[in-house]
């Protein structure tokens, strides 16, 4: 069966070059049956050629995708050595936790500012048995006629803590200086700390986490974001 269809193949690609040689060729290839010696060589002859040229597709479609790695390569290794340059511009003295405040975190001239309500506790039934702080960053634009944006931060013993260093993030300072400059809206903070499982907030506990921090951030369910709606927002907006 193979050597038929070899066969059969060899002869209808000898017709198909006949056919493109021209009016007279098409007329003598209608009755041009390859029996012949002569005729088998010239199908051994034409067949690499016709399998060739009848998938020039695949040779483009090669093309292109080695290309497309080649480009992929060097992508990488452009990302790669970009990385390492702004390692090098970082320093050795970087550590981590180590984020140094920049113009926007510091308090800069003419800017007005706001007021930071708090530490205010916080028990609700959705995390029973906890107790949380929490701190609304009023900014001096704001008026109480006019509808104001609001900002929720997690961990926000830290997110409001003034100072630099490790975990300090002062955001209200940063708010006061983009609603200053108009970058964002007016904007009131809300920042919320995770909660603890006791009657009263412990007081040494710093920039560190309550021990029920994990049960509220990390599980996979709607309770923390039914605790925002439902229990923290209207009580801050009292």
């Amino acid at each position: 069966m193979a050597d038929e269809f070899i066969r059969r193949l060899r002869q209808q690609v000898c017709m198909q070059r006949f056919l493109e040689m021209g009016p007279l060729a098409e007329a003598r290839a209608q009755n041009f049956r390859p029996r012949s010696a002569t005729s088998e060589k010239c199908a051994d002859l034409f067949v690499p050629f016709a399998l060739f040229v009848a998938q020039p597709w695949l040779i483009g479609a090669t093309l292109f995708y080695l290309m497309k790695m080649v480009s992929l390569i060097l992508g990488a290794l452009l990302i790669g050595a970009a990385s390492l340059s702004a390692v090098d511009a970082v320093g050795p003295q970087s550590k981590p936790n180590d984020y140094p405040l920049t113009a926007d975190s510091l308090p800069q001239p003419g800017v007005p500012q706001g007021r930071l309500e708090g530490p205010l506790e916080f028990h609700r039934r959705i995390f029973a048995g906890t107790v949380r702080r929490y701190w609304i960053f009023v900014p001096a634009q704001y008026r109480a006629e006019k509808s104001a944006a609001v900002c929720v931060f997690q961990d926000g013993q830290r997110a409001t803590h003034p100072r630099g260093g490790a975990g300090a993030l002062s955001v209200p300072q940063v708010l006061e200086n983009l609603i200053h400059k108009k970058e964002i809206p007016v904007t009131i903070g809300l920042f919320i700390t995770p909660g603890n499982l006791s009657e009263k907030y412990p007081d040494n506990l710093g920039l560190s986490n309550p021990d029920h921090r994990a049960p509220e951030y990390d599980a996979l369910n709607d309770n923390y974001a039914r605790f925002l709606v439902e229990e923290i927002l209207p009580e801050a907006g009292k």
